[in-house]
């Protein structure tokens, strides 16, 4: 986490500081409100008194916390002390506690709230894509939670869903280029009622549902941006990875900018022409696009965290 009264508050008021940030698409601004992870977050459901939320602020990189609804109808957050909450959803109330925290604490804080149900989850994935329900997903403790039963749990698959091409991506050290990717037809599996091949999902997995007309014509933005997802190339040229980046909202604060994977979806390629390692800062500070490679349908964009930012 970076607060306002240590490194940060001796560069905050530096104008080059500013539009450097901007520059590297780490200010979203509208952006992130509107495709951000916290525009997923609920905004149906109203908090009542008793709710106990699970509460996390992603700069943080802590585990979540455990906040109650008083009877006075309250929650009370580190930092910024009690917060009107009864009447409001976990949506609205993050962007309030979220305004909150940026006045003195954060440059940026990205605040997640959602029904605690930690007792019954060992962990959560991340849907994407053609689902009725995007974003995180706990997974039961006391159950193996499959890729294609963790799609019904989003509500399904939305009408326009290729459901013979689902993707899992998982952290994969052993793998070259950090995460394997497993190709699912969930299509099949529901239509012969065999699902010999389904697969059990991990915490921080992540499944990717594309679009049926689109297929082919997506490209794959994972990690440390501030809308990971599915995008569609366009079908045009000059389609570059900073492009990708910029459509993805920008990197995220801790997103380490020199070293962004782009990897081919070729796998006949040789390794180091199949997995790019691509300094994006200096393409967007200093205009370097010689150095931008072009995006190809299929391709994955993997931006990973920086473990100290300066």
């Amino acid at each position: 986490m970076i607060f306002k009264h240590n490194i940060g508050h001796r560069i905050k008021g530096s104008i080059g500081f500013v539009v450097l940030l901007a520059a590297l698409g780490l200010v979203a601004g509208a952006q992130e409100e509107e495709h951000g992870r916290m525009a997923l977050l609920d905004d149906e459901t109203l908090l009542k008194v008793g709710n106990r939320l699970s509460y996390t602020v992603v700069e943080d990189r802590q585990p979540a916390k455990i906040l109650l609804v008083t009877d006075r109808g309250l929650v009370d957050p580190p930092y910024i002390g009690k917060v009107q909450a009864v009447g409001k959803t976990c949506k609205a109330l993050a962007f309030e506690i979220k305004k909150l925290l940026e006045v003195d604490f954060y440059y940026r804080a990205t605040v997640l709230l959602e029904p605690h149900r930690a007792i019954n989850s060992r962990g959560r994935l991340t849907m994407l894509g053609e689902v009725r329900q995007q974003g995180p997903l706990l997974i039961p403790i006391d159950e193996i939670l499959t890729v294609s039963s963790a799609i019904l749990r989003a509500g399904g698959f939305l009408t326009d869903a290729d459901k013979n091409r689902v993707s899992l991506i998982r952290n994969d050290p052993t793998s070259p280029d950090g995460q394997l990717k497993i190709e699912i037809d969930v299509g099949l599996m529901l239509k012969t009622g065999n699902f010999g091949d389904d697969v059990a999902v991990e915490p921080e997995d992540i499944i990717l549902v594309p679009r049926l007309e689109r297929a082919g014509r997506q490209v794959y933005i994972v990690g440390a941006v501030n809308s990971p997802g599915l995008y569609a190339v366009p079908n045009e040229p000059g389609f570059t990875l900073s492009k990708a980046i910029l459509m993805a909202g920008g990197f995220t604060t801790f997103a380490n900018k020199k070293n962004v994977k782009l990897i081919r979806a070729n796998a006949d390629l040789p390794e180091k022409e199949r997995i790019l390692k691509v300094n994006v800062a200096d393409i967007l500070e200093k205009g370097i696009r010689d150095f931008d490679p072009v995006v190809n349908p299929d391709d994955i964009v993997r931006v990973d965290e920086r473990l100290i930012v300066f």
